[in-house]
C-alpha cells in the first residue's frame, strides 16, 4: 500500500511538490487518512462497548476510497512513467501495481454498495430494497425477471 510519507517523496522527488494539484490532492488524501484513522479509533471503543458495526462498514469504504485516491495520485505524479510495470517503473512498478490492485479494495470484504446498504438499513433504518423474486427458489428467479 501507498502511504502519504510515499507520496510526499515521490512528488518532492519528480519536482512536483509545488503542484498546487498535487498540493491539493496531497491534502486529501491526508485528511481522508486522518478520518479514517479517526473512525477505527472509534469503532475500536464502540466494538469494546458490543456496538459499532456501522463504524467498521464506513471505515471499510473510507480504505478503499484512501487505496484509491493514493494509487491514482502516485501515477498522476509520474505521469506517464507511472505506468511503468517492473522492472522499468518506478520502484519496479510499485506504482502501477498500486493502481492495477485499488480496484480490487472496493470487491474484497463485502463492495461498497453492500456496505452502504447496510449502513442504510442497520444504521439509517431505511426500508430493505424490494428484490423481484424474493423468497422464490434461485432457479424459478431468473425465469421469472422481466426481459429489458
Amino acid at each position: 500500500m501507498l502511504t502519504f510519507a510515499d507520496l510526499v517523496e515521490l512528488a518532492q522527488r519528480t519536482g512536483r511538490a509545488n503542484d498546487p494539484h498535487v498540493r491539493q490532492q496531497l491534502a486529501r488524501l491526508l485528511t481522508v487518512s486522518q478520518i479514517g484513522q479517526w473512525n477505527a479509533q472509534r469503532a475500536k471503543a464502540e466494538g469494546a462497548k458490543g456496538g459499532g458495526q456501522a463504524i467498521a462498514n464506513l471505515g471499510k469504504i473510507t480504505q478503499t476510497r484512501i487505496i484509491k485516491l493514493a494509487a491514482s495520485l502516485g501515477l498522476e505524479i509520474l505521469g506517464p512513467n507511472g505506468m511503468l510495470a517492473a522492472p522499468d517503473g518506478e520502484q519496479r512498478g510499485r506504482f502501477a501495481h498500486a493502481m492495477a490492485f485499488s480496484a480490487a479494495s472496493s470487491i474484497y470484504g463485502g463492495t461498497d454498495e453492500i456496505q452502504r446498504n447496510i449502513i442504510a438499513e442497520r444504521t439509517l433504518g431505511l426500508p430493505r430494497e424490494d428484490l423481484p423474486g424474493k423468497g422464490r427458489p434461485y432457479d424459478e428467479v431468473l425465469r421469472s425477471l422481466p426481459v429489458l
